[in-house]
């Protein structure tokens, strides 16, 4: 009987915690996710942040609801919770489970933020190059890239490629066990890649 009770208890408190961490989340899909993942918090707090960061308005997993007020659960008094000389072990455990999946989100939040910035920086240098005429034709995909943006084989007559299509190549030859770059253009040209273009 103590053991279903602390198990319905332990239960509540991942509720409350998903509840709060995801305040625009419906609670019957914050239900059903736990129910779902035997109501392990970090699994359900993984599944629950990837809807969030993915929601599609178009094709929502869940209709948003207005946003549910922020306060139990901050960082600080997570820690303080965590180090209470008598908190059960079992709701500590719970408590390492969502200091160890925010630590994933903020990882995620900054990563997804950098690529953010690089696609922009790569767009901005797209924008320019066609300003600037400095546009060129990769010999494999034939698309137009900035020229600083690919790289060349070391003949008189060098032949451009995107960096997509060279690192293709090159993962493709790798895989076959061959480690010297040659030139990918199709008229038959030997020349390899200098070192500062690799």
């Amino acid at each position: 009987m103590f053991g279903i009770c602390c198990s319905v208890i332990n239960g509540l408190f991942r509720r409350d915690i998903l509840k709060e961490e995801f305040a625009e989340t419906p609670m019957t899909f914050i239900d059903a996710t736990l129910a779902q993942l035997g109501y392990r918090l970090f699994s359900a707090y993984r599944v629950l942040e990837e809807a969030q960061r993915t929601f599609d308005p178009t094709n929502p997993a869940y209709n948003k609801i207005k946003p549910r007020k922020k306060a139990a659960f901050t960082e600080a008094k997570v820690e303080v919770l965590k180090n209470s000389l008598g908190l059960p072990a079992d709701r500590r455990e719970i408590l390492e489970e969502l200091t160890a999946a925010r630590r994933i989100r903020r990882k995620s939040e900054v990563r997804c933020e950098l690529e953010r910035q690089n696609r922009v920086a790569e767009e901005e240098n797209t924008r320019q190059a066609e300003r600037d005429g400095t546009l060129g034709e990769c010999c494999c995909c034939y698309e137009d890239y900035p020229l600083n943006r690919m790289v060349h084989c070391s003949a008189a007559d060098e032949h451009p490629f995107c960096r997509n299509c060279a690192l293709k190549n090159a993962e493709t030859l790798i895989g076959n066990s061959k480690y010297e770059l040659k030139c990918m253009s199709m008229d038959g040209c030997e020349a390899s890649f200098s070192l500062d273009q690799k």
